[in-house]
Formats: C-alpha cells, structure tokens, sequence
C-alpha cells in the first residue's frame, strides 16, 4: 500500500515535470518564430498602410550590420529582414509589388502608406544613407 502511495507522488512529479517542460518548449517555439519571421509583421503593416523602413540583409554581410549600426544611432524606426532566416521575405516583397524576386543587400525600403516609395540598394556610404532618410522624413 505504501509503495502504491509513493509509486503515485513519482508518477504526479514526473506529470508536472513534463507539463512544465511543455510549456516551456512551446513559448520558446513562439519567441523563436516570432524574432524569425518578421515579414508577417511587416506585411501586416503594409496592410494597414503604415509608413516605415524595412532594412533587408543577410549574416554574411559585414556592411549591413554597419547599416544596423547607423540605422540605431540615427534612432530611426525599421523593421529588420534578415534573409538568412526568414523565408517568407519573398511574400513581402509581393505585398508591395515588387517585381524582384531577390535583392542586394543591405537595401533599405521606405515604405509610405502601405506602398513603396523609394529603395535604396547596395549601401555604401554613409552620407548616401543619411541623405535617403533625410529626404524621406520631410
């Protein structure tokens, strides 16, 4: 009998571990996906014909983390789209009509009421950078 009552406590243990690590597994899923997939935000936002950037790149790329870098410091608002991780950025650039079925990277879109306004490709130079987001903030 007293072997029955603690076979259970085990057995209740082991249940509430296991639930715990469920529910762990399933919110580290949900943050992974959610930091991974920014193209349905951004697609939301198109949608809802916001105004915002959308800067697209790659790991490899040593010039677009310079980019980010510039972006954060300028306190500009963006979305980041990262190719390297986030396989529907083809979707996203359907959303707003883009006839490219891949891009240069780092390429910085200014999109105005839900469409694209201006792209700026292949940045290089700083001031090229600051000019771009000057014009488009007026």
């Amino acid at each position: 009998m007293k072997d029955d009552i603690e076979l259970q406590e085990l057995f209740k243990k082991i249940g509430i571990v296991i639930g715990i690590f469920l529910i762990l597994t399933v919110l580290l899923v949900i943050m992974i996906s959610s930091k991974y997939n920014n193209s349905s935000k951004i697609i939301k936002e198109v949608n809802k014909e916001a105004t915002f950037y959308v800067l697209v790149y790659d790991n490899s790329c040593k010039t677009c983390k310079r980019i980010i870098e510039m972006l954060k410091e300028e306190k500009i608002n963006y979305y980041e789209m990262n190719t390297d991780k986030d396989g529907k950025y083809k979707s996203f650039l359907r959303s707003i009509d883009s006839s490219e079925n891949d891009i240069a990277k780092p390429t910085l879109m200014y999109i105005k009421e839900g469409k694209l306004d201006s792209t700026i490709v292949s940045i290089k130079d700083e001031d090229i950078l600051k000019a771009f987001l000057e014009k488009n903030n007026k």
